[in-house]
């Protein structure tokens, strides 16, 4: 389905669809912090600090990707779902790792997977549910 900008209900869509993505990203930074909490991996406010850093990093990467290729980087696919998903979790495990160097490969990598595979779950269910 196209729609245009100039459209009324297109510009309606457009902002609804601003809304939900802003609320999505929230969750799942708040989620990952969490996540980094429950393995001890930092404190609330440096596990918020992180999630938000590498979530914005995941972000571009991930517009950058789907504004190249819409077929293969399509989320609403199996395939470009998983694809997508695996390139997050190598973008916020290189981000992990570069913010917290004293943390083991071993440890950062548990968490980046949790955390993401907890937040792309959640991804689904916003996907499944017609938003």
């Amino acid at each position: 389905m196209k729609l245009y900008l100039l459209d009324a209900g297109g510009a309606g869509l457009i902002f609804v669809a601003i809304g939900v993505a802003l609320i999505f990203m929230i969750i799942a930074i708040l989620v990952e912090a969490f996540v980094m909490m429950g393995f001890k991996y930092h404190a609330f406010k440096k596990s918020l600090v992180d999630s938000t850093i590498v979530n914005v990093a995941s972000l571009v990467a991930g517009l950058l990707l789907v504004s190249s290729s819409e077929d293969v980087f399509n989320i609403s696919t199996t395939g470009g779902f998983l694809l997508l998903f695996g390139i997050t979790v190598v973008i916020e495990f290189i981000g992990l790792y570069l913010l917290n160097k004293h943390q083991s490969l071993g440890k950062t990598a548990l968490v980046c997977v949790t955390m993401n595979m907890i937040t792309y779950f959640i991804l689904y269910l916003f996907i499944r549910s017609d938003f």
